[in-house]
């Protein structure tokens, strides 16, 4: 018998204590997302910074939930996460201006299915734009004076929740220009998370990802910053054979800091800065980043 999403919500609640989610909670909600007509749950924590802890639970005939997947992404805390009726997940980024994301489960996952860019409290126009018609439609004006154009979008590889940040600045290359291949759109959006979530050590040197072969991208870059000289950064990316992502960090850079501590008017530093490198390793799997 069909169990209603709010009742599954309910009694996910009530046995949630069973399930170690961990931390502040900062959304609950219900909906039937895989369709088979037993009430599923999401569970939003609060982690470190502006980190959101997605727990995503399918309901069980034996009226139990066990857990599908975790995802952990920075999203602003006025973020505002619900399910529709029809069980499509719906993060809404910001208050004044709007990014909204639409996520449907489905092939064994959660896939952006469309959304939408809104600017009408400032600047007013939006952007809708939906995979399954595969078109873009975008409204300026208000009201009578509103007027709305339709373009066809280029074909995208599907995107899975976690794969990308949640802004549509960073998604709106690829859904106004098809030229890339998929799997290096795929990897750029990593890349775009990976900035957005400050997993990249000194932001600043940050080049454009480029393919170098099969399956790998590079991207590099020097700045300088106030407690250093010539900060060099470099960063692969390599797609595996069972789809996860492994993802080395390099850095070297010359400190600087000494220069702040001068007794006489001679440079503290002598001859030359002391220097320091640094390496990462991470591995992407499932929207997430784990350092090994």
């Amino acid at each position: 018998m069909f169990k209603h999403a709010l009742f599954g919500l309910v009694l996910f609640l009530a046995q949630s204590s069973s399930f170690a989610h961990g931390g502040e909670t900062f959304a609950a909600v219900g909906g039937d997302f895989n369709k088979d007509g037993i009430g599923d749950s999401l569970v939003v924590t609060k982690g470190a910074d502006i980190q959101k802890i997605f727990a995503f639970y399918f309901g069980q005939a034996n009226g139990k939930s066990t857990l599908f997947q975790k995802v952990k992404i920075s999203l602003e805390d006025d973020t505002k996460i619900s399910v529709t009726d029809k069980g499509v997940l719906r993060v809404q980024q910001g208050s004044s201006e709007e990014d909204v994301f639409l996520f449907r489960f489905q092939n064994g996952d959660f896939y952006l299915i469309g959304g939408k860019k809104d600017r009408h409290k400032n600047e007013h126009y939006d952007i809708s734009y939906n995979f399954s018609t595969g078109k873009m439609i975008k409204t300026t004006g208000e009201g009578k004076l509103a007027s709305s154009s339709t373009v066809s979008m280029p074909k995208l590889p599907p995107l899975r929740f976690g794969w990308f940040p949640l802004s549509y600045s960073r998604l709106e290359t690829f859904l106004e220009n098809g030229s890339v291949d998929d799997e290096t759109k795929i990897a750029d959006l990593i890349y775009q998370r990976m900035i957005c979530e400050d997993i990249l050590y000194g932001l600043h040197w940050r080049g454009d990802l480029q393919k170098k072969g099969k399956n790998i991208w590079v991207a590099e870059g020097v700045y300088e910053s106030p407690a250093n000289y010539n900060f060099y950064g470099f960063m692969e990316l390599k797609k595996q054979k069972d789809g996860t992502y492994r993802i080395k960090i390099d850095g070297s850079r010359e400190n600087r800091e000494c220069e702040h501590e001068l007794d006489t008017n001679e440079d503290a530093c002598g001859d030359e800065y002391p220097t320091s490198s640094s390496s990462e390793s991470w591995v992407f799997e499932k929207g997430n980043f784990i350092e090994r």
